[in-house]
């Protein structure tokens, strides 16, 4: 199932019947109480989450909540922010890339004040990626409201959520995260004092105005670096595409398996195939995908493969049923039902209750058109989920495949991301995802814990591309045909 990646996009979050304020039968706002609701979430995550210890103990764990209660503890009053940075801080401990923290000052009906630009992190530079003001191409940011990029990116790398020890995601996510996470490490204010770097040299401090999140969100359409996250021109088209690199080579483009129109999805899909049936060299371009429906990716991957396959090994459940103290603060989200639980078997064994094999493995069979052509698949420290799933079966079913990129975002051994729940606090109206079924996916080499799959062909993003609009994938394609 899709995650809601980012923390402006999970506002579907705070429209649940639980809401997203507080209410008179609950005690006011306070330190004390949020640091109560801190704790609680935190009694909830190690209770349900099945698998919390994975990338961090219990103890580093519960040290991360005890220093953000007491902070919030010397706060008489604080600000949603503060309360938000808390949350943040303790989710991003978890390593869990289908987290996500819905911040209650983010929310549809509530005025925002956002830096009006988006970035790209590339080596030590922080490069205007689009802004309100269009700025050259290559102008690079060096400060905000006084603070030097170099202290904001340490005080954002602790609130960004991605999976295991990934220094290729955590970059990823760091860039497309990293307004909303400037906003709730440093607050919102009317309007920003940039220090830019012109492509002249020269140096500049400019006063801009904060905008609302529609404008913040129509800069993800002007990013100069669309093409290195495998989009086409309408970054909103989520649906697969075909272009051609030469008269031998096509290119899949898959931006995304989160589209909810299944009907729209397959159809396309059946239109792609046969547009590539006779391609002889054929790219499947996976830069940016974080997951969503895996039976996309499963209709794709059965026109390549040659035999029945999986993706899955089994799964498990840390729990049957939410425990009663949190079930007033829990609702599944996407029209899962948590009576999913109550599948896996009451005996308990190394913690958890598991099911062998995979549900859906009587859907992974070869299909026609078979797509024999020589396969290669891009990839990016997004690529995620039910994406990461797809090329985890491919790694086996066409061991010929060349990857090509960067570590790929999701973990190569397993993941929790099936029957998402949200929790909300009752006070401060902060809403959680998380997971509650642990997938080990399908057996693949070279596998590291806390890892994605390493490429076959890495790919550096350079200045250079950046300023150009060059694409270094497309480029690499030369070394392979």
């Amino acid at each position: 199932m899709t995650r809601c990646a980012g923390l402006l996009c999970a506002t579907l979050l705070c429209s649940l019947a639980l809401g997203c304020a507080g209410s008179p039968l609950h005690p006011p706002p306070s330190g004390t109480v949020a640091a109560l609701e801190l704790e609680a979430f935190a009694d909830f995550v190690l209770a349900v989450h099945p698998d919390a210890e994975r990338f961090v103990s219990r103890a580093t764990f519960q040290a991360v909540v005890r220093g953000e209660a007491s902070r919030l503890r010397a706060q008489e009053l604080p600000e949603e922010l503060d309360v938000g940075l808390a949350f943040q801080r303790v989710v991003a401990a978890l390593h869990d890339s289908h987290m996500a923290v819905a911040q209650p000052a983010f929310q549809p009906g509530r005025d925002v004040s956002l830096l009006p630009l988006a970035v790209e992190l590339i080596a030590d530079e922080v490069l205007v990626d689009a802004s309100v003001d269009d700025q050259p191409v290559g102008t690079t940011l060096e400060a905000i409201d006084g603070r030097d990029l170099a202290g904001i990116l340490a005080a954002l790398e602790p609130l960004a959520i991605y999976e295991g020890s990934n220094a290729a995601a955590r970059v990823r996510v760091l860039a497309r995260d990293f307004v909303p996470l400037y906003h709730v490490a440093f607050g919102m204010r009317a309007s920003y004092a940039l220090r830019l770097r012109l492509p002249d040299g020269s140096v500049s401090t400019v006063q801009v105005a904060g905008v609302e999140r529609e404008s913040f969100g129509a800069l993800a359409r002007r990013r100069h670096s669309l093409a290195m996250r495998g989009r086409a021109a309408d970054a909103t088209d989520t649906l697969p595409s075909v272009y051609s690199v030469d008269a031998l080579t096509q290119v899949v483009r898959l931006p995304s398996f989160g589209n909810a129109d299944q009907e729209a999805v397959a159809t396309r899909l059946s239109e792609v195939v046969a547009l590539v049936a006779q391609t002889p060299q054929l790219v499947l371009d996976l830069r940016g995908n974080e997951g969503g429906y895996r039976t996309y990716g499963i209709a794709l991957l059965n026109h390549l493969s040659d035999r029945p396959y999986a993706q899955w090994r089994r799964t498990s459940v840390r729990v049957r049923s939410i425990p009663a103290v949190f079930r007033d603060r829990v609702e599944p989200l996407y029209g899962t039902s948590l009576a999913l639980l109550r599948a896996y078997p009451s005996h308990v064994v190394d913690g958890a209750h598991w099911l062998e094999g995979d549900p859906l493995a009587d859907r992974m069979l070869p299909a026609q058109p078979r797509l024999p052509a020589d396969l290669v698949v891009f990839v990016d420290g997004l690529t995620n989920s039910a994406a990461n799933e797809l090329l985890l079966a491919l790694r086996v079913v066409r061991p010929d495949a060349v990857i090509v990129g960067e570590e790929v975002g999701g973990e190569c051994e397993r993941h929790v991301g099936e029957l998402p729940v949200a929790y909300v606090t009752p006070v401060y109206g902060v809403a959680v995802a998380l997971s509650l079924i642990r997938i080990e996916h399908v057996t693949v080499p070279g596998c590291e814990r806390g890892h994605g799959l390493r490429p076959d062909v890495p790919v550096v993003y350079t200045r250079d591309d950046f300023i150009s609009g060059a694409d270094p994938y497309v480029r690499a394609l030369g070394t392979i045909w």
